[in-house]
C-alpha cells in the first residue's frame, strides 16, 4: 500500500517550534501504517544549533527502520553543529546540493562528513503560495528528490510521510 501523508508541523504562520517538530515525529513513529516509512524533512530549526530531544526522537524513529532524509542546509559551512544533520545512521540520509547545468556542488549547501548524498536545488520549479508556482534554491528542494528516488528505486510496499514547514 501506496500512501503519501504530509505532516505539517508549523502553525498557521508558518512559525516552527521543536515541541510542535517533536510531536510531527511521534506521529510518523506511532502510525499504525504498513511498509517501510519514508520522511522527508525539509525545515530549519527555530533556535538553530543542535537539538538532543529531536536526535533522540529521530534515531528512535530510524532504529524503527523509517527511512529519513533531512537537508544539509544552506550556510556554506560544514553541518557538524547544524540540526538534525551533524549525525551519522545507516536510515538517517543528509542531502546536500547540486545544481542542475553542471552537477556542480552549490555554493550556499552545507558540507561535511555526514553528507550522504546530493541533489537539484539550484532553480528548481516548486509549488508556491494560493496554489502558484515559482522557482527556489535550497536543501529543501533537494531533499524530496532524493527521498523520492529512494522510494522509487527500492520498494513496493512504503508509507511516505513529508514533515513540512509552510504557512497555509
Amino acid at each position: 500500500m501506496k500512501l503519501f501523508i504530509p505532516v505539517k508541523v508549523t502553525n498557521p504562520s508558518g512559525q516552527l517550534s521543536i515541541a510542535e517538530l517533536l510531536l510531527g515525529i511521534d506521529y510518523v513513529y506511532t502510525s499504525s501504517s504498513t511498509g517501510t516509512k519514508f520522511v522527508n524533512i525539509s525545515l530549519w530549526f527555530p533556535s538553530g544549533g543542535t537539538a538532543p530531544t529531536v536526535d533522540t526522537a529521530l534515531v528512535n524513529l530510524a532504529n524503527q527502520g523509517a527511512k529519513i532524509f533531512v537537508i544539509a542546509g544552506n550556510g556554506s559551512a560544514n553541518v557538524v553543529n547544524f540540526p538534525m544533520a551533524h549525525f551519522n545512521h545507516s536510515n538517517i540520509y543528509v542531502i546536500s546540493a547540486i545544481d542542475q547545468t553542471n552537477d556542480n556542488f552549490a555554493s550556499f549547501s552545507n558540507f561535511g562528513a555526514t553528507v550522504d548524498y546530493a541533489a537539484p536545488e539550484v532553480n528548481v520549479y516548486s509549488i508556491y503560495k494560493n496554489g502558484g508556482y515559482t522557482t527556489m534554491s535550497g536543501t529543501s528542494q533537494a531533499s524530496p528528490h532524493a527521498c523520492g528516488v529512494a522510494i522509487m528505486a527500492k520498494y513496493k510496499s512504503m508509507t511516505y510521510f513529508f514533515i513540512m514547514a509552510r504557512s497555509s
